[in-house]
C-alpha cells in the first residue's frame, strides 16, 4: 500500500508480480536520483503512477542460512503466475506448487514424474538469473569490497597490490 497525494494514483490495483528488490530503485526515483546501473531491480513507479511497464515472466527470493531457516545453507524462490518452485542449494529436495490448481501450496509436485519438465524448466530459469545477476551485480559486489564491508575471497599478494 503507497500513499503519496498528487504523486500517485489512488484506489489502483496491480496484479502483477513485482519484488521487494524492487522498493531500492522505487525510493530512488521517488527521491529524484538515479538507480546506479548494477543495481537490477525495478522502480514500481509505473505501477503508482498507472503508467504502461513491461510485465515480469518471473520473479525471485533468495534466503541464506540464518536462524529462521536454520536447516538450510541457501534456497532460491522462483515463481511464475503459475508455478512456484523453492531449489536449496544442499539438497535434492524443493518444492513445487501449481499456484492455480493449489494457492493455498498444499500439494507439492517436486517428485511427480509428470511434473519434471516444468521443474527443469524452472530450475534452468534461476540459472540464467543467477549468471545475468552476478554480471549486472559485479560492480555492486567490487564496490562493497573496496569500501571493507566485505573480504575478497582473492588474497593479493604484494606483486598483484
Amino acid at each position: 500500500m503507497v500513499w503519496s497525494p498528487g504523486r500517485v494514483q489512488s484506489g489502483r490495483v496491480v496484479d502483477d508480480l513485482v519484488s521487494l528488490f524492487d522498493f531500492g530503485p522505487t525510493i530512488l526515483e521517488l527521491a529524484g536520483l538515479q538507480k546506479p546501473k548494477w543495481m537490477e531491480a525495478r522502480s514500481l513507479l509505473p505501477y503508482l503512477t498507472g503508467e504502461q511497464t513491461e510485465a515480469r515472466e518471473f520473479v525471485f527470493a533468495e534466503h541464506a542460512g540464518d536462524r529462521i531457516l536454520s536447516g538450510t545453507e541457501f534456497m532460491t524462490m522462483i515463481r511464475d503466475r503459475r508455478w512456484k518452485l523453492v531449489h536449496f542449494v544442499e539438497s535434492d529436495e524443493g518444492q513445487l506448487f501449481d499456484l492455480i490448481a493449489d494457492p493455498q501450496e498444499i500439494d507439492d509436485l517436486w517428485d511427480k514424474a509428470e511434473h519434471q519438465d516444468t521443474k527443469r524448466l524452472l530450475i534452468n530459469e534461476i540459472l540464467k538469473w543467477r549468471i545475468r545477476s552476478d554480471l549486472k551485480t559485479q560492480g555492486w559486489t567490487e564496490a562493497i569490497v573496496q569500501a571493507g564491508a566485505g573480504h575478497s575471497p582473492i588474497k593479493k599478494t604484494p606483486e598483484a597490490r
